[in-house]
């Protein structure tokens, strides 16, 4: 209704200043002023119109060079970078090598190596045989699992303590090695009782006990055995024993 009373004044307007007075007269560029301002002023009443005066107005603006009305969204990628490590961390300085050496002292008996147990232990003499029994249990015998001899070393171990001895050898982290001419041999890990790799006895004052460390060697391992020689470490120390 608005929009009608609007057209209607416009046109009442124009009719006034063409109609009224005869001594009033409008150029042609005056009379086409006049229409275009009611045509756009119908036209800023039409919702349906697209281009406002405020849309012109920023088309205005933007080209006379100012700033867009309008932000436009810019997505930054971030990038991350990793600084290269500094290859003074990698490594101590002055290390030169990843792997650590222990070496080992040598000794010139057994003793010193059980001198931590209070104990005397000496090499007494070897056999070789098929099977092996403890003297003082019949019950248990160790045999050859690969179809080849047992080497049976002998050993005497003696308390040197001021009074009973309970020796303990069990996780003592000692290491015994048969080195023959034709390889090397790990003892055997055996139930005897007598077997000095895993010994584990009271032993009273001034006592003498036998014990025992069992390899086992080829088919064709005979007497006099040239060569053999029983190695034993207990990684800081050890000691090399001739077996004959």
């Amino acid at each position: 209704m608005k929009r009608i009373q609007t057209v209607l004044s416009l046109l009442f307007i124009m009719v006034c200043l063409t109609g009224c007075e005869d001594n009033v007269s409008l150029t042609e560029e005056q009379n086409d002023l006049i229409a275009e301002y009611a045509a756009n002023e119908v036209l800023q009443r039409n919702p349906d119109y697209e281009e406002r005066l405020d849309r012109v107005k920023d088309a205005s603006s933007d080209a006379s060079g100012n700033p867009e009305s309008t932000t436009e969204e810019q997505t930054t990628e971030e990038l991350t970078t990793e600084a290269p490590l500094d290859a003074s961390l990698t490594a101590p300085a002055g290390d030169t090598s990843s792997d650590d050496t222990t070496q080992t002292s040598t000794v010139s008996n057994m003793s010193e190596l059980y001198s931590r147990y209070k104990l005397e232990v000496n090499y007494t003499g070897y056999k070789l045989t098929d099977s092996y029994q403890d003297s003082d249990d019949k019950s248990l015998a160790v045999e050859p699992i690969n179809g080849g001899k047992l080497l049976v070393v002998k050993l005497g171990v003696k308390n040197l303590s001021d009074g009973k001895n309970n020796v303990d050898l069990l996780d003592a982290g000692y290491q015994y090695t048969l080195k023959t001419p034709t390889g090397s041999y790990t003892s055997l890990l055996t139930l005897v009782d007598s077997d000095f790799s895993v010994y584990q006895k009271t032993l009273k004052k001034n006592a003498t006990k036998k014990a025992v460390l069992l390899f086992e060697v080829p088919k064709t391992a005979a007497k006099p055995l040239d060569g053999y020689t029983l190695h034993i470490t207990n990684g800081t120390a050890d000691v090399d024993v001739v077996i004959q």
